[in-house]
């Protein structure tokens, strides 16, 4: 006669023997192996589901999250805005100021745009760059750009003066420079140099 192994249980005031069963499991058998072998779950593993199909109290823990081997979505930065001889075929008030659009900044009555190129920063970043000329003064040019764009970020030179933006940020994305065609500056990069008339230069750029 066979017998049953048993499992002692405490039930609170004495130890009860349970006989315990097995039971064919036709999940458990590999296929794949010889004679069709029973094969054991590797060690660590759990199951969450009770007989019935229904999951166990606590499985929620054991299931992975869908966020779970994912990798970050990586976030890439807007194009730079198109060199010269990328963008469209015009000059005048409406490119100039579309020009300033793509840079994020207002523009500015009557300007000569010199120049637009890309330069390799120290670092080996780049930077975007375009230059204009205008007749007004950099004292004007910089009035005009306090009224739209405020006073921080912004560093007075004399004559002129820079806006790095945002505020504070130990690499600006983008900024605006103001000074005298006499100053060192971008310009001096361009083919085209500064007409007699023009007192300011105005040179935006975007890393």
């Amino acid at each position: 006669m066979m017998r049953h192994p048993h499992v002692v249980l405490w039930s609170g005031t004495a130890l009860v023997a349970v006989p315990f069963v097995f039971t064919a499991c036709s999940r458990c058998t590999d296929e794949s192996a010889p004679g069709g072998s029973a094969t054991q779950p590797p060690l660590g593993s759990a199951s969450t589901t009770s007989g019935n199909g229904g999951t166990l109290p606590g499985a929620e823990a054991l299931a992975p999250t869908e966020s779970q081997g994912e990798e970050e979505a990586s976030i890439e930065m807007p194009e730079p805005p198109s060199l010269p001889e990328a963008r469209a075929d015009a000059s005048g008030p409406d490119a100039n100021r579309e020009i300033f659009a793509d840079y994020g900044f207002p523009g500015f009555s009557d300007l000569t745009h010199l120049c637009g190129k890309r330069s390799l920063e120290t670092g080996g970043g780049r930077v975007v760059w375009d230059a204009f000329s205008t007749p007004e003064t950099p004292a004007v040019v910089v009035e005009h750009y306090q009224q739209w764009l405020g006073t921080r970020g912004f560093e007075a030179e004399s004559p002129g003066g820079i806006w790095r933006l945002p505020p504070g940020a130990l690499v600006p994305d983008r900024t605006l420079r103001v000074y005298p065609p006499t100053s060192t500056g971008r310009h001096q990069l361009c083919e085209q140099p500064p007409s007699k008339e023009a007192q300011s230069l105005i040179v935006i750029e975007r890393h």
